[in-house]
Parts: C-alpha cells; structure tokens; sequence
C-alpha cells in the first residue's frame, strides 16, 4: 500500500497531468455522476464565439488561439486570449474567465432622494440598517477581472466565473458605508451621523483592510456555495483562482491557487501573487494537523522525517525531522506512533523529479472546491480540510504612477507561466506593444499581446510543442489577459453629484 503511494509521488501522474500539478484521487463515491451538470460547458461570454467556432476551439491538435470577436469589448479596451490543453488532461479547456463591473452608490438623503436614473435609493446604511449620512451624492466604479483554472472537471471553473460577481458585489454592498467614510472623509456628514458608539474604532478601518475584507469574504462565501449546490448537481473537481480588483484608483490581487499577475512598465516588473503550493504552506498544513489530529485518521503525520520510519527496530532510535512550524531539521526519537505515517506534506529532494503534492493528491493549496478529493492510498481520507479557499491580497496604490498605454497587467493560469519565466513573457509584451506593424485601427493592441504572449507560451508543433529556443512549450491550458493601466485611476474614482438645493 505504502510503496503504491510513493510511486504516485515518483511519477507526479504525468499520465493524467504532463504539467505535473493537479489532482490523483477523487472520490469514491460513484452515485454523484448521476447527478445533473449545473450548466453546459461554455467559453466566456465576452468570447462571444459562434457555435462553429467553439466546436474548433476544441481541437487538441492545433490548439488554436482565441481572442474576442469584439476585441474592443472589455474594459479599458483589455485583451484576451486563450487555447486548450494538448490533449491527455480532459476533453474540455478546464480554464474560464469573467469580466465584470460593480456600481457603489453614494446617496444623500436631504435634498436629493433620487439616484441619477429618477429611481429612489436610500443612502448608504451598515448591515444592521443604520444610515451614514454624506454632503454630496455620487457614484463609484469597480472592475474587476478573473481567471479560475479547473481541474479534474470543468465544472467548478464555469460556476465559478457565472457567480463570483455576485458574492464580490455583495461584500462591497455591505462595506459601502465605511468605504466612502475611509476613502471620502471631506463628504463625511460628521455633525449628523449618531449611530456610531463612543468607543467605535473608526481609525482602525481603512480603504485597504475593507477592499481586502470584501475579497476575503467573497472567496469564502464562493466555496459555500459551490458545498451546497454539490448535493444537487455533479460538480467534481476544484479550481484555482487569481481575480485583479481596480477601485478607488488602486489594483487588489486576490489570489488562490496557482495562477500569476504581474505588472510590466517601461522599466520594472513587479510580480503581484506568489503560488499556493504544499511546499510554501508546509507550516499551515501541518500545524492544522497537530491541532487537529482526528483530520490524519490514523494515516498521516505532521511530522516531516526525511524518510518515513517502518521498521519496529528504528522505534527508539534517532531521525532528522521536522515539527509542525519547524524551520530547520532536528533529531527526533522515532514512536510507534510514527511507523507506516505518510506526511501530509512529503519532503522531496528534487522537486522537478517528483513535484511535491498534499497528501499525495494535489499540487496547489488553495482555491474552490475539491470537496470530492480523496487521499489515494485508502481512498477514505478526505484532503478538503486542508485546502484554504481563502486568497492572498496584495494591493498597489496607481493614483501616484505615471503610466502610460504601455504600462500593463498580466494575469494567467499556471500553463502560462510554468514554461516562460515573468522575463520572457514581458519581453514578448513589451515587444507586441511597440510593434509598428499592426494596424491599429483593425487589431486591438492588447489583444495582440496577448495572443503573442499566448503563442510563446504554447510553441508550435514540431515532434511535441516547441518554443522559439527548442524547449519544450507547456501542454496546459492556457489564459491571459493583458490589462492596460493608463486609465484606471480616473474611471475607478468617485463621480460627484452635488445636491441641487
């Protein structure tokens, strides 16, 4: 049983996952394929792709690229790309992406009950319905961008990028009060506004901690959903998710799993998310299982020795080890305890031989779903309590930069990055972007860069898929946006609206 576990982690499961990251165990629960799909397989909306060209963009042969049919449609004039897996991974592009707008209304009470459309509205009120009270009305814009890598199903992905907006919006909503407080305090009614308590801690909140608070809250309000819509509808597998927030003339990188943003000007690169692996978050997982022994089912261990004690004869004995939030090595009298226990997180000399997987399973840490994901040596011990839907916010302040239209986000899935350092990729950018042989009237720049970017990444086919430099291209599926910066600060401030006495 043991050895079946270690050649899993010797092989990585290139079978099922040439790019050596994703899951190797379900569940064992066969009666859940009965179950209805929540929706058909689609590519994003703003694609908006004819039914035509979404059967050929399922070719696994010459994964062909796709950019928008309006390449002018997103925000900012963005661009978009995408193309399948090279086959072997599953049938369908497991990768999506969203696009959307969020509008937070500022809204005084006095002299102006009406909002810009002729509609009542209230002013901005806490959860609990008390009113925050402002001089003047207005309005205030938030974009936002994601790009939810699936695997083992396509399902959580496509839930995913249909409902986050929802979630996100509605934590806003609830923040909307505070927010405008914190980033407006000159429209802050102070001598009519009662409902805040004497000892209220007004300076502990602020623009970035609220924004953050939202994105947090959205991520973990997803995860509940796509647990209790799983009783209903066949939703295997998990994804990972990167989502870029523009408000109040700054960029918030939320992100969970494995996907990448990183920001390339003229001359700096700034990589905004770092991925989720089990070897960065060895601390989290194994401290989880020293606080909560019950979740290792008598199979696990939060130790890490540097190989697993199997022999009565070693009990007593020595071994280099590591606790649970242990930096470095120390030695360790080996228990009874401690023979035939596989580590949560095992600890692997060459981590391109054999990449380093939780429990066995899956090589990210983070993201949606996975609440059908099984340990592989039993098949019995589930590795969701493990997974953290929770993402990592990092927040860049533009309204100080001097950008220009060539100043750009990039975020994509893990297929994008796992062949082409953030070097490279921002040389080809760079390069689509001061191109003069593009017509700039037919082709959307940014969606030039982001097709060039795109098909660096993929290679062409030559006895496998090549790069340029003969190296071998990733055989992931591949997205990205490229995000200009230029216009961000003005479109996400507030618009004012004075009362008219």
């Amino acid at each position: 049983m043991f050895s079946s576990f270690r050649n899993k982690l010797k092989r990585g499961d290139s079978k099922q996952n040439p790019q050596g990251r994703r899951r190797s165990a379900t569940t064992p629960d066969g009666k859940r394929r009965s179950l209805p799909e929540r929706q058909q397989y689609r590519r994003p909306e703003f694609l908006k792709l004819t039914e035509e060209q979404l059967a050929a963009s399922v070719n696994f042969e010459t994964r062909p690229i796709l950019i928008p049919n309006n390449q002018w449609s997103l925000p900012w004039k963005a661009g978009y790309a995408e193309c399948i897996h090279a086959g072997g991974k599953s049938k369908q592009n497991e990768d999506q992406a969203a696009v959307g707008e969020i509008r937070l209304e500022l809204q005084v009470p006095a002299n102006t009950p009406q909002t810009l459309d002729g509609e009542e509205e209230s002013p901005p009120t806490t959860p609990n319905g008390n009113q925050v009270k402002f001089k003047e009305s207005g309005s205030l814009r938030a974009v936002y961008f994601g790009v939810f890598d699936g695997h083992a199903g396509a399902g959580v992905s496509l839930m995913v990028a249909d409902q986050f907006i929802n979630h996100l919006q509605e934590k806003l909503v609830e923040a909307r009060a505070e927010l405008f407080r914190c980033a407006y305090p000159e429209l802050y009614d102070v001598e009519n506004n009662f409902w805040y308590p004497k000892n209220y801690p007004k300076s502990l909140f602020t623009v970035d901690n609220l924004v953050t608070g939202a994105l947090e809250a959205a991520f973990q309000a997803m995860d509940e959903q796509i647990a209790r819509e799983s009783v209903s509808f066949y939703l295997p597998g998990g994804c990972t998710a990167l989502v870029a927030l523009f408000i109040l003339g700054k960029l918030y990188i939320a992100n969970a799993g494995d996907c990448r943003a990183v920001i390339f000007t003229e001359n700096e690169t700034m990589q905004m998310s770092e991925e989720f692996t089990p070897d960065r978050e060895r601390e989290r997982i194994n401290l989880l299982g020293y606080c909560r022994p019950d979740l290792l089912h008598g199979l696990f261990t939060y130790k890490t020795f540097w190989r697993m004690p199997r022999s009565p004869n070693e009990v007593g004995k020595k071994m280099l080890c590591r606790g649970p939030m242990d930096q470095g090595w120390h030695y360790e009298t080996v228990t009874t305890e401690d023979l035939g226990k596989l580590p949560l997180v095992p600890y692997v000399d060459d981590k391109k031989w054999a990449p380093i997987r939780l429990m066995g399973t899956i090589g990210v840490t983070r993201g949606f779903g996975d609440f059908d994901l099984f340990e592989p040596v039993s098949r019995s011990v589930p590795v969701k309590p493990f997974l953290s839907c929770v993402p990592e916010v990092t927040v860049i302040d533009l309204r100080d930069r001097k950008l220009t239209a060539e100043d750009v986000l990039v975020i994509g899935s893990d297929g994008l990055w796992d062949r082409a350092s953030n070097k490279l990729i921002g040389a080809e950018v760079r390069n689509a972007l001061a191109s003069q042989d593009v017509n700039r009237e037919q082709l959307n720049i940014y969606c030039h860069a982001a097709e060039r970017v795109l098909r660096f990444a993929r290679g062409t086919y030559q006895q496998g898929w090549k790069q340029p430099s003969g190296r071998e291209a990733s055989f992931d599926d591949l997205t990205a946006f490229v995000i200009p910066l230029h216009e961000v600060v003005q479109v996400t401030s507030l618009s004012r609206h004075s009362p008219e006495n």
